[in-house]
């Protein structure tokens, strides 16, 4: 999930998936200067403690380090910021993510802030998704 506002430059609001935590290097370098000092950035690492939250500064932006395991990024933020599903239900794809965006754009926590470099050493090896799934 992002938003991007005509005439602006920059993408404010970003939510994604990250099978591991290394891969965000990969992003903030895709990204480059399409990342904000002022953005909100949630990404879920599937390789994190599940008990664990993090912030990360790389590429000029602060990125909110959230755990994944069984659920979805949409469950998950909608979770987060409190957002109750049936407030969404009758709403096109757009005014939902209005809706996600501007909830997030208000979003602040005091979670542990870790280098790259930390997080690295802290995250869980990578797990296959499709593991232990019935066919």
């Amino acid at each position: 999930m992002a938003i991007a506002n005509e005439g602006e430059k920059g993408i404010p609001f970003l939510c994604g998936y990250l099978l591991s935590f290394g891969y965000l290097n990969l992003v903030t370098e895709a990204l480059g200067d399409a990342l904000m000092p002022e953005g909100k950035y949630f990404m879920f690492c599937n390789n994190i403690d599940l008990l664990k939250k993090y912030t990360v500064k790389m590429g000029g932006a602060t990125f909110y380090i959230l755990p994944l395991d069984e659920s979805t990024v949409n469950n998950e933020i909608l979770e987060l910021l409190r957002i109750e599903k049936g407030d969404l239900k009758k709403l096109d794809t757009a005014s939902k993510l209005d809706i996600i965006a501007d909830k997030a754009l208000q979003f602040s926590a005091n979670y542990p802030e870790i280098t790259y470099e930390e997080g690295l050493k802290l995250m869980g090896p990578v797990r296959n998704p499709n593991e232990n799934r019935p066919v």
